[in-house]
């Protein structure tokens, strides 16, 4: 017959993980609420880029502004299409490489404080 179940660690003890439960959700919150709202601004950049093309006035004083002498094509420098920047092509993407990038860092500096206190 087996014996009774080992007792229950203290709060205060190792729970056999490297942080606390209470510092992992704290963690995680900060770093979904940081990927969301990056998430968030970058996706408005993206809409409000794709739904305001340049009209033809803007187009036409573009070229105008353009120095005769530059060997730079008018129709590459001033394009009839918005531009989207970069990060705002792939919102999604980005802000999950955010997440991650904050997890890890956030992780390890957790692990770093825990030591240091303990040194």
């Amino acid at each position: 017959m087996p014996g009774p179940h080992p007792p229950i660690p203290e709060p205060t003890g190792p729970t056999g993980f490297l942080i606390s439960p209470r510092a992992a959700i704290w963690l995680t919150a900060i770093a979904l609420f940081v990927a969301s709202m990056t998430w968030l601004a970058l996706y408005e950049i993206k809409v409000v880029a794709k739904d305001n093309p340049p009209t033809q006035t803007e187009i036409a004083e573009c070229k105008d502004e353009l120095d005769p002498s530059s060997t730079v094509d008018p129709d590459v420098a001033c394009p009839p299409t918005s531009h989207i920047v970069w990060a705002a092509r792939h919102p999604l993407r980005n802000s999950i490489v955010v997440f991650v990038v904050l997890m890890i860092l956030g992780y390890d500096t957790v692990i770093l404080n825990r030591y240091l206190r303990t040194r």
